[in-house]
């Protein structure tokens, strides 16, 4: 749960609430430092059943530190390769 001062940090930017699920465009969104590399054969089968299925579990995302793109901020590196290796444009995150 955020603090008062998160909270009041994120809506004067303008951005949804903390814990809300929004959809981001693929294009937006950078892998940053990862703990492990992406596995680009898992990713492909995750994209593939994301073309099927349908996203079923949103990425977690912050803001960049200049603030113009989104970092993936812990889980969803092989959902945002995969979704970038089969064209999908938007996740929810």
């Amino acid at each position: 749960m955020a603090t008062a001062a998160v909270r009041d940090a994120l809506q004067a930017e303008d951005l949804p609430e903390i814990d809300a699920i929004v959809s981001v465009e693929t294009v937006t969104i950078d892998a940053g430092d990862r703990l492990r590399p992406v596995d680009m054969i898992w990713a492909s089968a995750l994209g593939e059943l994301m073309l099927r299925e349908g996203q079923r579990t949103p990425i977690d995302i912050c803001r960049s530190a200049d603030g113009t793109r989104w970092e993936i901020a812990g889980g969803g590196g092989h959902r945002l390769a995969g979704a970038q290796l089969v064209g999908i444009e938007h996740l929810k995150a």
